[in-house]
């Protein structure tokens, strides 16, 4: 009894040096980088496929290592996905520009391996079981624990990152961006197929991230303090090992010091991503000198935010959101149109003007999404789905669909060219 009274104090002991333990290496995580600047960065993933059968194919490391700057590009949990990073940048302006020599690197040296980086949220027709995974330890732990649902994620986002002056404002500035999770979901949005189905939807990316218990949306964080503390429940009962293995639409990225926005589909083009981009810093900038307005418009209630980024996932910008607990409603582009004429000041400051045409170019004519199913509803052939995608990420803009089954001149020249380059 006594043997036994002495191993179980000695468990309980230990036990308490472990949670000690966690508690020390979570306040290591948690400490927030604080940033002068409002200065922004961008993370885009990337699907590496065959160029003529558009297969996956696992050369991501091949790619990586023949890249001029480890810094600007990681591996993923799938042997053909790599992420391009940008470095700190004043602005959108910034991002497109390094962007721009960066996915010229990456096309270079895919294609020197008979390979063209996919840009969209998911592959519209491969089944998961043809994608080959890294399987590190982090990535068979995620499979232990999520099974099914961490096997077929082969979905390719973009984060976008504003620094914060402190960790306090990064959680202010994280409840003023849940407002705005439906428009960037729906903006955004370039995966309605998936392995070869329509599913219906705007965005399957992000129906899959739904699925994960610990991605999606945020849990109520209304103070820095509750934030830490939900962190350190989580990993002392064995739920994430890391911050990030928080999914979250928001995120506060503490080794940066900066709010990550992660509810994005990759865009399919140049130009709708910096204006993605854009709309996010102008935002930004304006809240930070209309901080008041989170007092009089508090986030949405749970309910109503599951609710309205449903709406964005299934009819992206055709959406109607719910305003209110008496379910009055406001129309998606409508809101958008209202909140661009809201920051134009901030759209000033920051020379983001082209950039907000684009979104109302968007608005107008579609988003990549849309624009994905009028090619599938006019051919009925995925291979001229991908060639589409292929042509928008060449070119750099969006490629309207015409109304006809034939792929227009401008991608066909578009294609050709690519494939010669190869």
């Amino acid at each position: 009894m006594i043997i036994d009274f002495v191993k179980a104090l000695s468990n309980l002991k230990n036990l308490g040096a472990k949670q000690d333990a966690v508690k020390r290496s979570l306040v290591e995580q948690t400490e927030f980088k604080a940033n002068k600047d409002m200065t922004i960065g961008v993370e885009t993933e990337f699907q590496l496929i065959d160029s003529e059968t558009h297969a996956p194919v696992p050369f991501a490391d091949d790619v990586q290592k023949i890249f001029s700057s480890s810094k600007n590009i990681t591996p993923e949990a799938s042997l053909s996905m790599v992420e391009i990073i940008t470095s700190i940048q004043k602005d959108a302006h910034g991002v497109e520009k390094e962007l721009g020599t960066l996915y010229e690197e990456l096309n270079g040296i895919a294609m020197s391996l008979h390979a063209v980086p996919l840009a969209n949220g998911c592959h519209p027709s491969v089944h998961y079981r043809n994608v080959q995974t890294r399987g590190d330890e982090r990535y068979l732990d995620n499979v232990n624990r999520f099974q099914h649902v961490m096997r077929q994620w082969i979905a390719c986002g973009m984060h976008i990152h504003i620094a914060m002056k402190s960790e306090r404002e990064c959680i202010r500035f994280m409840n003023f961006f849940r407002y705005f999770i439906p428009h960037f979901t729906a903006l955004s949005a370039s995966s309605p197929f998936w392995q070869g189905d329509d599913t219906g939807l705007h965005s399957n990316r992000a129906m899959l991230n739904e699925a994960l218990p610990t991605a999606s949306l945020l849990h109520s964080v209304k103070t820095w303090e509750d934030f830490q503390q939900q962190v350190k429940t989580l990993e002392v009962s064995g739920v994430i090992k890391h911050i990030k293995d928080l999914w979250w639409d928001l995120r506060p990225s503490c080794h940066y010091g900066t709010l990550e926005l992660r509810m994005c589909d990759m865009p399919t083009n140049m130009q709708e991503m910096k204006a993605i981009v854009a709309f996010a810093h102008a935002l930004a900038h304006w809240f930070e000198t209309n901080g008041e307005w989170l007092v009089h418009m508090n986030p949405p209630k749970v309910w109503i935010a599951r609710e309205n980024k449903w709406r964005a996932i299934r009819h992206g910008l055709s959406a109607d959101l719910i305003k209110d607990i008496d379910g009055s409603t406001t129309h998606m582009r409508t809101d958008i149109d209202q909140w661009l004429e809201r920051i134009t000041d901030s759209v000033t400051k920051l020379g983001y003007h082209d950039e907000m045409r684009t979104l109302r170019q968007m608005m107008a004519q579609g988003t990549a999404a849309e624009r994905l199913r009028q090619r599938w509803q006019q051919t009925n052939d995925m291979h001229a789905v991908m060639n589409h995608c292929l042509a928008e990420f060449t070119s750099g803009k969006p490629v309207y669909v015409k109304p006809a089954a034939a792929e227009t001149k401008a991608e066909i020249a578009l294609l050709t060219e690519a494939k010669l380059s190869a």
